[in-house]
Formats: C-alpha cells, structure tokens, sequence
C-alpha cells in the first residue's frame, strides 16, 4: 500500500492513523477490544520500520492558535448580536462555556460535548485578601480525552 501511495503519504502520523483505524475495524468485527502486548510492542517496531524505509516525516507542524482577543470578540458576537439565534438562551450560555473551556484547557470538542454535570465540581473559598464575598472555584473532569497515543506533548 505504501509503495502505491509514496507519492501522497508524507508523514508518520498517517502510519499511526492507519494502525488506528485497522485497530477499530477489528474491534467492530471480532469484538475483541485488547491487543496482546507483544503484538502492540511489534507493531511499534513495524511502525518505526516503514516510517525509516520511505523516510516519511516525523517532524510536528505548529497548530494555529487562537488568541485571547479572538476568543473575545467571539464571545461578544455571542452575547451581543441580533443575529445569532438559538432555540433556548441556555444554549447561549453553554455555548460560551465551551468557547472558554476549550482555550483554556486546550481539549478537543468531543471531550467537552460529553461532559455531564457530575463531570463539574463547584466550590466556595474565603477571599484571600479578606474581604466579604466568597471565591467562586469549578473544578473540570475531563472523562472522554484522547488517550490512545500514549504520552501527550507538554
């Protein structure tokens, strides 16, 4: 396949998103969902092999990034425009909690449509400068991650 497909394929990520996609099929279509370790442990080795022998690129492309300015005027059209309709007002909020849980926490939006109120600890702490009003804290469980490529980067 890869001898085929030289000319288009470039990267070694693409290498892992074929193992990922064989590991689903098989998944669907055995319904064994584990991998013996001496079969993952080869893999890699063979991943590691066809990435050496058609030197495809191991190099990371910098992402786009939005900005904080971006994510405001976001948020203001949100809030302030005429034209964005939605069906409820909470969807509008919710929206927006989204918007700013994503920068922040950097997860991807899967990981965050499948959040669920028990997924949400709300706290409140004495001011630290020692005033009247209690410190608002919410503490994020993040349950559906990305986690099948082991080691994340920093």
């Amino acid at each position: 396949m890869l001898r085929k497909r030289k000319g288009r394929i470039r990267k070694a990520g693409t290498i892992q998103t074929y193992w990922n996609t064989l590991t689903l099929v098989r998944q669907l279509e055995t319904k064994q969902f584990e991998i013996a370790p001496q079969v993952q442990i080869e893999m890699c080795g063979a991943r590691q092999h066809l990435v050496n022998e058609f030197g495809l690129s191991t190099e990371k492309e910098a992402k786009p990034i939005m900005r904080a300015e971006d994510e405001f005027e976001l948020l203001k059209t949100l809030w302030e425009s005429s034209e964005v309709e939605l069906q409820h007002e909470r969807l509008r909020v919710q929206l927006a909690l989204m918007i700013q849980l994503a920068s922040i926490t950097g997860n991807r939006p899967g990981a965050l449509r499948r959040m669920q109120y028990k997924d949400l600890k709300i706290a409140l702490l004495p001011d630290p400068a020692g005033g009247p009003r209690p410190r608002l804290v919410m503490d994020f469980t993040f349950r559906h991650t990305k986690r099948y490529l082991g080691v994340k980067d920093p």
